[in-house]
């Protein structure tokens, strides 16, 4: 912890956020795996979580949960990447791991 405070290197702080819309209603509780992959390839990049919160979305038409997350960059990789992948590229899609960067969760 105290090797955190003396680098000379600071990245920079980032939010991230993921809406993830109410299912169908289910007798039984269930995954939602879109966002399990899209957080693991993300936070497998490079950056600290410095908080989570969550908001619930609800209303006649649509609801869901808005998951907004406070990250930090941990090296340069990270540093540059740009969140706007996961919206753009992600939204719909699996996700390609690149199995030498996999780090235990």
């Amino acid at each position: 912890m105290l090797s955190n405070l003396f680098k000379k290197t600071k990245f920079k702080i980032q939010s991230f956020t993921y809406y993830i819309p109410s299912p169908p209603e289910r007798k039984n509780g269930y995954r939602e795996k879109q966002f399990d992959k899209v957080f693991y390839d993300f936070i497998n990049q490079g950056f600290e979580i410095l908080s989570i919160t969550t908001q619930n979305n609800t209303n006649t038409s649509h609801s869901g949960m808005w998951i907004v997350c406070v990250v930090r960059a941990l090296n340069q990789k990270a540093d540059k990447l740009n969140l706007d992948y996961y919206s753009d590229t992600l939204s719909n899609q699996n996700i390609e791991f690149d199995s030498s960067e996999k780090l235990e969760i």
